[in-house]
């Protein structure tokens, strides 16, 4: 019995030590309710893809690869549900190669634009950023916010081994309201999931 005391004291210390704090944050104050710019490197299957990525407007976006070299220069426009491909001025359906990468992003958009179009979003806190949790029809997804300016810091979708890293991310409002309107410890499998349709 006193075994599994010791044992049962010593597991809930680990889950307290791994947990983060639930949050309600206000969505429309982060970064993901403002326009911005950044590099990314998205990260599918065994291929990397580097770029910026501009929010233009909710729902309006543009993506420009600098490599691979097959889709280095190409800029793949999101603006409603409309995608366009453009190299050097020139607009042309979008390439075989990239149509991956086309779903992968679209999937990242609505994400970002449903979360940042409601009024609050359920996360966790975990070392500085922000982890908000939920899925799509595609799959469950995971992004990560950081905490003290509201910029996206990834975007990862386990079930389609897709990873994506931003880096420079210079939004168009700095005003960032982070409300903590519970702050009850939690262990981050337990966050409340955020639904997207």
């Amino acid at each position: 019995m006193k075994r599994f005391i010791i044992a049962f004291i010593t597991l809930m210390m680990i889950t307290m030590v791994s947990c983060g704090q639930k949050k309600t944050v206000d969505s429309s104050g982060s970064g993901l309710g403002s326009t911005f710019t950044c590099d990314m490197v998205l990260l599918y299957e065994d291929s990397e893809y580097c770029g910026k990525i501009n929010r233009t407007d909710t729902r309006s976006w543009e993506i420009e690869f600098s490599s691979p070299e097959t889709l280095a220069g190409v800029k793949l426009s999101f603006v409603n549900d409309d995608v366009t491909a453009s190299y050097k001025g020139l607009d042309f359906t979008v390439p075989k190669k990239a149509l991956p990468v086309k779903s992968v992003l679209s999937n990242f958009i609505t994400v970002v634009d449903e979360i940042s179009s409601q009024e609050k979003m359920q996360c966790v806190e975990k070392d500085g950023e922000l982890v908000v949790e939920g899925q799509i029809d595609q799959g469950e997804y995971e992004l990560v916010i950081n905490e003290k300016n509201g910029t996206i810091s990834s975007f990862e979708m386990k079930n389609t081994n897709v990873v994506i890293e931003f880096e420079n991310v210079i939004t168009g409002s700095s005003n960032v309201s982070v409300s903590q309107t519970s702050q009850t410890t939690v262990a981050e499998s337990t966050v409340i999931e955020t639904t997207v349709q």
